[in-house]
């Protein structure tokens, strides 16, 4: 399992990211947050971006496709489901989130052109129940009406972080991974960055924060963003999108845990069959595929 480490560190931060959200939001309206957020993300990784600008020598194709991918992976789900929040229930929401293995699944074997296997198809259905009965559980938020525009904005995000995993994992540069990460970092984060002074054009006075909200805001930019993605992009090029889609039900997981430590909400025998099988499906499918490794090695060996 260590192998797995950087996207279990990923989904810690991204875990964490909803209680931490959830504390900010008494302080900061969310659509002021998010943009102050992801402009830190994109300030610090700016850096990067400008030395590969200034190196020069990469064709214009590969700076799409790293700009596109980096849009897709850091800001479009967050901005569409912005812009769907009010019409869509927050189980509804947790519910497609959850459905993003699957989506990245079918890709990779669509552009494959072949079936899934049958372990990672089971390893799927099992982790995909656990996450659905940690989010539809009954102490998750009650549904409040679902408009068909606001979740099919929802499912288009979905969908987009679901190709950018498929699609990173094929991306070819002559920079550094870590600054190819950076990168892609910084152009999902640059819409935010010039969308700042607009909105803070907007803000009559910056609110007196305390510094726990200020360590939050550090901790959502620098963390659940910069270095969550990092981890993440490592993960890929280590494990590829199909066996690392499977690590994506564990932040659901990762949340409920905090939720109910930190912020002392009812964990029931519902969350823990959930937990159970997102564990049962990581586990089966790391096992598999080791094993599979293992085999594979000892036939070059022979």
């Amino acid at each position: 399992m260590g192998k797995y480490a950087w996207g279990m560190a990923a989904m810690l931060f991204w875990g964490a990211a909803p209680v931490v959200l959830k504390s900010l939001v008494a302080w900061l309206p969310g659509s002021l947050l998010m943009t102050v957020v992801y402009a830190l993300a994109a300030c610090v990784t700016l850096p990067w971006l400008v030395g590969a600008v200034r190196r020069g020598g990469v064709a214009w194709r590969t700076w799409l496709e790293v700009a596109g991918v980096g849009l897709m992976l850091t800001s479009c789900f967050n901005l569409l489901a912005a812009m769907a929040a009010h019409a869509v229930s927050g189980t509804t929401l947790g519910a497609v989130v959850a459905m993003e293995p699957l989506m990245v699944a079918i890709l990779s074997a669509l552009l494959a052109r072949r079936w899934l296997p049958w372990h990672t198809s089971v390893a799927l259905a099992v982790s995909l129940l656990g996450a659905w009965l940690l989010v539809m559980a009954p102490s998750a938020m009650p549904d409040a009406g679902n408009e068909a525009w606001a979740v099919g904005l929802v499912v288009l995000g979905a969908l987009a972080w679901s190709a950018a995993v498929v699609w990173s994992a094929r991306i070819r540069t002559a920079w550094p991974p870590l600054q190819t990460s950076m990168i892609m970092i910084c152009c999902g984060s640059l819409p935010f960055l010039a969308a700042f002074p607009f909105m803070l054009a907007q803000v009559e006075s910056w609110p007196v924060l305390p510094a726990a909200a200020y360590g939050g805001i550090a901790f959502m930019a620098l963390g659940a963003t910069v270095a969550a993605n990092l981890l993440w992009l490592r993960s890929l090029r280590e494990l590829g999108p199909l066996a690392n889609s499977l690590l994506i039900n564990v932040g659901p997981l990762f949340t409920f845990v905090l939720s109910a430590t930190w912020l002392g909400e009812p964990w029931g025998g519902r969350q823990t069959l959930g937990a159970l099988c997102i564990v049962l499906g990581l586990s089966f499918g790391a096992w598999y595929q080791d094993g599979r490794l293992r085999g594979g090695r000892r036939q070059q060996a022979c």
